[in-house]
């Protein structure tokens, strides 16, 4: 049959059983069936045949025996002339190569696949069960790749994240006001590219999209939190929280009175409570250590103020026991603005304009920042206020520490109660303190709400600096003290 130049009009005339071939494409054919079906097709001698049984592609290896066949490209009005013609083209390319052109298409789809497979959720997910897991703050890092990196690139394919993606993402951030968050972030991408291109099963090359850049650069210097909350604004704080309702109001005290994480008071289940020391297990706690925390009096009444519920042991809790609260965003912007309230009431009391009050912004982890800044001024042993707050020793300290000094700890946190607490009208600067001993336990049990007892006696020593405060103040900071403290304490000032 003579080849000539396909045009659209010659395709449209040709009729049912009748077959055209190009002459500007050798091998391009157009073909028609008996009903009238029209088609694209190459003729070609390829390197694989398909199997009628199974529809498997079967490679030739005699060249040989591989004899020219007819292999379909598209239906005619499916494609144009002139996009066939480039089909073609290509499968000749590819056949130059001696590789089937339908074998380069599976292997195209097979790719194709299995990066739809390994998307970045994907891939996180894993790196999340089988990394992050072994990790002393892997609930942390989880809740920031689940909230900050799935949302961004869950769906796309884990090896299109590029280094552009990274800068985008981390610039966002420090633009939102979060650099903090921004420098962690960076730090969790950057570990979980090394862990994956180790892992050599994602496709991903050598280069991780982190690899030339520099946080301080992106992101500028990182510079640890300093915020402690001022004696006004803890006033303001206990007052604010007196306005909330549970479990809002005692979780926020609980915390500042504790020193205690948020997600380690949040999750605190009654079952953890004796008496007054509540013990954190392992498995709830950063260090994956079990920590003792005493309970100080007005932690106590706190307590005594949590409902009890039958469906579950959680103390702080929106489903009636049944899991641990979640969810402080609002509780926080509401305590926020009612703590400004409160700081502009007393600033009219005292004569001064509200409007120019400002309360700078605060996290909750700050509250545990306050107490420990405060058992400080209190001239609360290092180690002991490192010991109450559930920090970290090093080696050395830590071998001889084996008593956990828990009398001190308890006395620390008691006179920390008693200055800031909800008993105490305390609310100048200039105190510090040295706690010289420590207290008993109270009588609040894990399985009912009882009326806390009084501590044993604790001994408290302060100093006021000298010509500070007059003789009558004095002897009004002593009566508050005492009162504050309980019965039978032995307050001395010097």
């Amino acid at each position: 049959m003579a080849r000539i130049t396909l045009t659209d009009a010659r395709i449209k005339a040709l009729k049912p059983g009748g077959e055209l071939l190009d002459a500007l494409l050798p091998g391009l054919i157009v073909r028609a069936t008996n009903q009238g079906h029209k088609s694209y097709m190459l003729r070609a001698r390829f390197p694989c045949q398909v199997d009628r049984a199974t529809g498997a592609l079967v490679r030739i290896e005699d060249k040989g025996k591989r004899h020219p066949t007819r292999r379909n490209i598209a239906e005619v009005g499916a494609v144009k002339l002139d996009e066939a013609r480039d089909i073609a083209r290509a499968w000749l390319a590819v056949l130059k190569r001696d590789i089937d052109p339908k074998e380069e298409e599976q292997q195209r789809l097979a790719q194709s696949k299995a990066e739809r497979a390994c998307t970045f959720e994907v891939v996180a997910e894993e790196y999340i069960r089988r990394r992050v897991k072994n990790f002393r703050q892997s609930a942390n890092v989880e809740r920031r790749i689940r909230r900050n990196l799935i949302p961004a690139w869950g769906n796309r394919p884990v090896t299109s994240i590029a280094r552009r993606d990274v800068i985008e993402l981390i610039e966002a951030m420090v633009d939102r006001g979060i650099p903090t968050m921004a420098h962690a972030c960076f730090g969790d991408i950057r570990s979980l590219f090394n862990w994956a291109i180790r892992r050599d099963i994602y496709g991903l090359s050598e280069t991780n999209p982190c690899g030339l850049l520099r946080s301080q650069e992106l992101i500028g210097e990182q510079t640890p939190r300093q915020r402690v909350l001022s004696d006004d604004e803890i006033a303001a704080f206990w007052r604010a929280t007196a306005r909330l309702e549970y479990p809002a109001r005692q979780l926020f005290r609980l915390i500042l009175l504790t020193g205690t994480r948020r997600s380690e008071a949040a999750g605190m289940r009654w079952r953890e409570i004796d008496g007054a020391a509540w013990t954190i297990p392992a498995a709830r706690y950063k260090s994956k250590r079990q920590h003792l925390v005493p309970l100080s009096e007005d932690a106590l009444v706190v307590l005594a103020e949590v409902p009890r519920f039958r469906k579950g042991d959680c103390v702080f809790t929106n489903s009636f026991g049944a899991s641990a609260v979640h969810g402080f965003a609002k509780p926080k912007e509401k305590l926020d603005a009612l703590m400004l309230d409160e700081l502009r009431k007393t600033a009219s009391e005292q004569g001064e304009n509200p409007d120019e009050v400002k309360l700078r912004p605060w996290q909750t982890h700050d509250l545990r920042r306050t107490c420990r800044t405060r058992l400080s001024e209190l001239g609360v042993d290092e180690v002991v206020a490192e010991l109450t707050i559930g920090h970290t020793l090093p080696t050395l300290i830590r071998t001889y520490a084996v008593s956990a000094r828990a009398d001190e700890r308890r006395a620390a946190l008691e006179a920390w109660a008693s200055l800031k607490g909800p008993t105490s009208s305390f609310s100048g600067g200039g105190v510090s303190g040295t706690i010289s001993s420590g207290a008993g336990s109270t009588g609040l049990s894990s399985s009912a709400n009882v009326e806390p007892a009084r501590p044993t006696p604790t001994q408290i020593t302060i100093n006021l600096a000298p010509g500070r405060y007059s003789q009558n103040e004095v002897r009004d900071l002593i009566e508050d003290l005492n009162e504050a403290i309980g019965d039978g304490a032995r307050l001395r000032v010097t």
